[in-house]
């Protein structure tokens, strides 16, 4: 059974994705009225961790080879954000379209950076430092509200206990 995630693009269509264990995740883009969806990534195209343009005309995702890339929703075409290197993830866009919050995954803390899309630069938005960094591993699921005031974030965290024994007979 195909597991399937939705996010609304605009008020008349929405992204979805749709996973086949054996081929990965493919993205489909279809009108709200339920018409049928349409396919914008190939067949065998893996892509995790997308994030909608404000204009719906582009995503942003972590390819099969943990690149990250924009894919244009009309062609198809998918090509590499420039500013952002292999281990990296957009994860939010800035409304005006033209940037993106970006952050390297498995990094504790988090930096949040904010990319210009024309230009590769970044600038610091924030750290994500969880309040208790005590066998933090990793810091996931970064998601941030369109005005960029509020945000939440996963945090993996491996705690165990060392017992010292003395004189066991």
């Amino acid at each position: 059974m195909p597991v399937t995630s939705t996010e609304n693009v605009s008020p008349q269509a929405h992204v979805t994705g749709r996973e086949n264990f054996i081929q990965g995740v493919r993205l489909y883009v279809q009108d709200v009225s339920g018409a049928a969806a349409k396919a914008i990534t190939n067949e065998g195209v893996n892509v995790s961790m997308i994030a909608i343009a404000p204009n719906a005309k582009q995503v942003a995702l972590v390819s099969t080879d943990q690149k990250p890339s924009l894919l244009t929703v009309d062609s198809g075409e998918i090509r590499p954000i420039p500013g952002l290197d292999a281990g990296e993830a957009a994860i939010a866009w800035i409304s005006d379209g033209r940037s993106l919050l970006d952050y390297r995954l498995g990094e504790v803390p988090a930096t949040v950076n904010r990319l210009d899309l024309a230009t590769g630069r970044k600038e610091l938005w924030k750290q994500l430092v969880p309040p208790d960094m005590s066998g933090v591993t990793d810091v996931s699921s970064v998601l941030i509200t369109p005005d960029r005031n509020d945000y939440v974030y996963e945090c993996g965290r491996t705690l165990s206990d060392l017992y010292l024994v003395n004189d066991l007979k």
